[in-house]
């Protein structure tokens, strides 16, 4: 994503030749998924 002509902060940028398939897709995907499941989980915000 790059709205302002400046790189956004700690992005991951894959250029087209890094998409064309759908296995490339897929692989991504695979490789984006796992980083965020391995993330922990955010506390809930308590409602008022």
């Amino acid at each position: 994503m790059d709205f302002t002509g400046k790189a956004m902060i700690s992005m991951v940028y894959v250029s087209p030749q890094g998409i064309e398939s759908g296995a490339d897709q897929a692989e991504w995907l695979n490789f984006c998924t796992g980083f965020v499941e391995s993330l922990p989980a955010k506390k809930s915000k308590e409602i008022r």
